[in-house]
C-alpha cells in the first residue's frame, strides 16, 4: 500500500489563502454589523425625536383645547347670567319686572313678619307720552325709577318693581305700618316735584 503524504510546501499557501478568505468575511461581516447598529441608533434617534416632537404637539393642542373649552364654558355662563337678569328685570328702567318682584313677595310673607306693598302710577304718562312723544315718556319713566328707588331703605331688602307701562311697586319687608307710611309720604312728595324731561318740564301726580 502507498502512503498519503502532504507537501507543506502546497499546503500552506492553501491555508494561508482560506484563512485570508475567512479573516476578510469576517472583517465583512463586522463592518456590516457596525453599520447596522450605527442604521439602528439613527432610527431610535428619528423615532424618539418624532416621538417627543409628536408629544410636544399634543401637549400645546391640549393646551389650546383646554383655553378653549374653558373660554366657551365661561361665555355659557355669562350668558346665562345675563338672560336670567333680563327675564327678570324691566328694560327700559333697569328695574325688577313683575315676575322678580311677584318672587319677592312671595319669599317675604313665607318669611313672615309684616311687609309693606306700594302699588303706584305716574297720573299724567299718558298725555305727557301721548303728546311730546315716547322719548319724553320714557324719560318721565326713568326718572320716575330713580326717583322711586332713592326712598327705599338701603340694604334692608326693599325692592322698586315696574310692573307695566307707568305703574310700579315697592316692597318693604319686615317695615312696620309707621315706617311704611312714612316712606310712602316722602315717596309721594317726591314724585310730586317736577320732572325735567331734556328742554320741557312736566308736573305729574302719583297716586
Amino acid at each position: 500500500s502507498s502512503d498519503l503524504r502532504i507537501d507543506r510546501q502546497e499546503a500552506d499557501p492553501t491555508f494561508e489563502h482560506i484563512t485570508e478568505l475567512v479573516e476578510t468575511a469576517s472583517a465583512e461581516h463586522s463592518r456590516e454589523a457596525a453599520d447596522a447598529v450605527k442604521r439602528l441608533h439613527r432610527t431610535e434617534g428619528l423615532v424618539f425625536t418624532a416621538t417627543a416632537l409628536g408629544f410636544a404637539v399634543g401637549l400645546v393642542l391640549l393646551a389650546a383645547f383646554a383655553v378653549a373649552a374653558v373660554g366657551y364654558q365661561r361665555g355659557l355662563l355669562r350668558q346665562a347670567a345675563e338672560n336670567e337678569y333680563q327675564a327678570q328685570h324691566d328694560a327700559l328702567t333697569g328695574l325688577p319686572n313683575r315676575q322678580l318682584f311677584a318672587e319677592r313677595v312671595t319669599e317675604a310673607l313665607a318669611n313672615g313678619g309684616s311687609t309693606a306693598v306700594f302699588i303706584l302710577d305716574l297720573d299724567r304718562f299718558k298725555e305727557v307720552n301721548d303728546t311730546l312723544g315716547h322719548q319724553y315718556g320714557d324719560e318721565l319713566l326713568k326718572q320716575g325709577a330713580t326717583r322711586t328707588s332713592t326712598m327705599v331703605r338701603a340694604g334692608s331688602g326693599d325692592i322698586v318693581a315696574r310692573l307695566s307701562g307707568d305703574e310700579f311697586a315697592v316692597l318693604l319687608p319686615g317695615a312696620t305700618e309707621k315706617s311704611a307710611v312714612e316712606i310712602a309720604e316722602r315717596l309721594l312728595g317726591k314724585l310730586h316735584q317736577t320732572f325735567n324731561l331734556g328742554d320741557v318740564s312736566v308736573d305729574v301726580e302719583a297716586g
